[in-house]
Protein backbone atom coordinates (compact mmCIF):
# COMPACT_ATOMS: atom_id res chain seq x y z
CA UNK A 1 0.00 0.00 0.00
CA UNK A 2 2.84 2.35 0.59
CA UNK A 3 4.49 1.43 -2.66
CA UNK A 4 1.42 2.17 -4.46
CA UNK A 5 0.80 5.51 -2.35
CA UNK A 6 4.86 6.09 -3.34
CA UNK A 7 4.08 5.21 -7.22
CA UNK A 8 1.29 7.21 -7.34
CA UNK A 9 2.93 10.37 -5.90
CA UNK A 10 6.12 10.11 -8.19
CA UNK A 11 4.17 9.30 -11.21
CA UNK A 12 2.07 13.13 -9.71
CA UNK A 13 5.09 15.62 -9.20
CA UNK A 14 6.57 13.68 -12.49
CA UNK A 15 3.53 14.96 -14.48
CA UNK A 16 3.00 18.32 -12.32
CA UNK A 17 7.36 18.81 -13.70
CA UNK A 18 6.77 17.97 -17.46
CA UNK A 19 3.25 20.60 -17.71
CA UNK A 20 4.37 24.27 -18.14
CA UNK A 21 1.96 26.51 -16.82
CA UNK A 22 0.32 28.86 -19.58
CA UNK A 23 -0.81 32.55 -18.03
CA UNK A 24 -2.41 33.65 -21.34
CA UNK A 25 -2.75 37.40 -21.46
CA UNK A 26 -6.36 38.07 -20.83
CA UNK A 27 -8.55 39.80 -24.00
CA UNK A 28 -8.58 43.66 -23.57
CA UNK A 29 -12.72 45.07 -24.05
CA UNK A 30 -13.44 48.17 -24.86
CA UNK A 31 -17.13 49.76 -25.23
CA UNK A 32 -18.25 53.19 -26.91
CA UNK A 33 -20.16 54.99 -28.86
CA UNK A 34 -20.69 57.59 -31.64
CA UNK A 35 -23.49 59.75 -32.17
CA UNK A 36 -23.48 61.02 -35.73
CA UNK A 37 -25.99 64.08 -37.13
CA UNK A 38 -24.32 65.12 -39.87
CA UNK A 39 -24.70 65.94 -43.70
CA UNK A 40 -22.34 64.45 -45.91
CA UNK A 41 -20.95 66.06 -47.84
CA UNK A 42 -19.30 63.46 -50.69
CA UNK A 43 -22.75 61.99 -50.63
CA UNK A 44 -24.78 65.37 -51.22
CA UNK A 45 -22.22 66.23 -53.96
CA UNK A 46 -23.05 62.41 -55.66
CA UNK A 47 -26.73 63.21 -55.16
CA UNK A 48 -27.11 67.07 -56.10
CA UNK A 49 -28.79 67.35 -53.04
CA UNK A 50 -28.06 67.56 -48.89
CA UNK A 51 -28.17 63.92 -47.45
CA UNK A 52 -28.46 63.69 -43.67
CA UNK A 53 -26.92 60.65 -42.22
CA UNK A 54 -27.95 60.38 -38.59
CA UNK A 55 -27.64 57.38 -36.20
CA UNK A 56 -25.80 55.66 -32.77
CA UNK A 57 -22.87 53.42 -33.83
CA UNK A 58 -22.13 51.26 -30.66
CA UNK A 59 -19.06 49.98 -31.07
CA UNK A 60 -17.38 46.96 -29.08
CA UNK A 61 -13.50 46.17 -29.35
CA UNK A 62 -11.64 42.88 -28.15
CA UNK A 63 -8.12 42.53 -28.55
CA UNK A 64 -6.75 39.33 -28.59
CA UNK A 65 -3.29 38.23 -27.22
CA UNK A 66 -1.39 34.77 -28.47
CA UNK A 67 0.38 32.37 -26.11
CA UNK A 68 3.61 34.83 -25.91
CA UNK A 69 1.38 37.55 -24.70
CA UNK A 70 1.62 39.56 -28.19
CA UNK A 71 -1.47 40.85 -29.89
CA UNK A 72 -2.80 38.30 -32.63
CA UNK A 73 -6.18 39.59 -33.55
CA UNK A 74 -9.13 42.47 -33.31
CA UNK A 75 -12.75 41.90 -33.36
CA UNK A 76 -15.06 44.70 -33.66
CA UNK A 77 -18.77 44.27 -33.42
CA UNK A 78 -20.76 47.12 -34.41
CA UNK A 79 -24.37 47.79 -34.30
CA UNK A 80 -25.80 51.38 -36.14
CA UNK A 81 -28.63 51.92 -33.99
CA UNK A 82 -31.65 54.30 -35.34
CA UNK A 83 -29.53 54.70 -38.38
CA UNK A 84 -31.67 57.41 -41.22
CA UNK A 85 -30.75 58.72 -44.47
CA UNK A 86 -32.74 61.89 -45.20
CA UNK A 87 -33.15 64.10 -48.34
CA UNK A 88 -33.00 67.31 -46.54
CA UNK A 89 -34.47 68.89 -49.62
CA UNK A 90 -37.89 66.36 -49.58
CA UNK A 91 -37.45 65.63 -45.90
CA UNK A 92 -37.48 62.15 -47.26
CA UNK A 93 -36.16 59.79 -44.36
CA UNK A 94 -35.63 56.12 -44.75
CA UNK A 95 -34.46 53.71 -42.15
CA UNK A 96 -30.25 52.50 -42.38
CA UNK A 97 -29.70 49.77 -39.31
CA UNK A 98 -27.10 47.85 -39.69
CA UNK A 99 -24.74 45.36 -37.22
CA UNK A 100 -21.74 43.60 -38.63
CA UNK A 101 -18.38 41.74 -37.17
CA UNK A 102 -15.16 42.95 -38.14
CA UNK A 103 -11.62 40.65 -37.61
CA UNK A 104 -8.41 41.50 -38.05
CA UNK A 105 -5.84 39.38 -37.86
CA UNK A 106 -2.64 41.12 -36.73
CA UNK A 107 -0.04 38.51 -37.72
CA UNK A 108 -1.27 38.77 -41.81
CA UNK A 109 -3.58 41.83 -41.95
CA UNK A 110 -6.75 39.75 -43.37
CA UNK A 111 -10.10 41.17 -42.11
CA UNK A 112 -12.92 39.05 -42.42
CA UNK A 113 -16.76 41.18 -42.49
CA UNK A 114 -19.34 39.39 -41.13
CA UNK A 115 -23.07 40.91 -41.28
CA UNK A 116 -25.13 43.84 -42.57
CA UNK A 117 -23.69 46.94 -42.94
CA UNK A 118 -26.86 48.76 -44.75
CA UNK A 119 -30.26 47.68 -45.31
CA UNK A 120 -31.70 51.11 -46.61
CA UNK A 121 -35.72 50.48 -46.48
CA UNK A 122 -38.13 52.70 -48.68
CA UNK A 123 -42.11 52.34 -47.34
CA UNK A 124 -43.89 50.21 -49.25
CA UNK A 125 -41.47 48.80 -51.26
CA UNK A 126 -38.95 47.11 -48.71
CA UNK A 127 -35.54 47.02 -48.86
CA UNK A 128 -34.09 48.75 -51.64
CA UNK A 129 -30.35 49.05 -50.55
CA UNK A 130 -28.79 46.08 -49.29
CA UNK A 131 -24.76 45.42 -47.92
CA UNK A 132 -25.10 42.07 -46.06
CA UNK A 133 -22.69 38.58 -45.82
CA UNK A 134 -19.03 38.19 -45.82
CA UNK A 135 -16.19 39.99 -46.86
CA UNK A 136 -12.26 38.84 -46.61
CA UNK A 137 -9.79 41.23 -47.61
CA UNK A 138 -5.94 40.42 -47.70
CA UNK A 139 -3.60 43.12 -48.03
CA UNK A 140 -6.18 45.66 -48.30
CA UNK A 141 -7.14 43.55 -51.57
CA UNK A 142 -11.02 41.83 -51.71
CA UNK A 143 -10.65 38.37 -51.97
CA UNK A 144 -13.71 36.71 -51.41
CA UNK A 145 -17.39 37.73 -51.23
CA UNK A 146 -20.76 36.33 -50.10
CA UNK A 147 -24.19 37.85 -50.08
CA UNK A 148 -25.88 41.03 -51.48
CA UNK A 149 -23.85 44.17 -50.93
CA UNK A 150 -25.44 46.96 -53.58
CA UNK A 151 -23.48 49.84 -52.19
CA UNK A 152 -20.17 47.71 -51.75
CA UNK A 153 -20.88 46.53 -56.27
CA UNK A 154 -23.01 49.89 -57.55
CA UNK A 155 -21.28 52.59 -55.78
CA UNK A 156 -23.58 55.06 -53.39
CA UNK A 157 -25.31 56.45 -56.31
CA UNK A 158 -28.30 53.76 -55.38
CA UNK A 159 -28.40 55.41 -52.30
CA UNK A 160 -29.23 58.70 -54.05
CA UNK A 161 -31.78 56.43 -56.49
CA UNK A 162 -33.35 55.50 -52.66
CA UNK A 163 -33.52 58.99 -51.65
CA UNK A 164 -34.91 60.81 -54.88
Amino acid sequence: MKTHLLFVLALVTLLLMSVTPVFATPPIKTSFEIEIDEIDPALSELCGFDVRVAGTLKITETLFFDQDGAPSHVKVHVLYHNGTVTNLETSLTLRDPGAFNVTIDLNDGTIVETGMHFAITVPGEGVVVLDAGRLVAVDGELVFEAGPHFQLNQGDSIICDALS
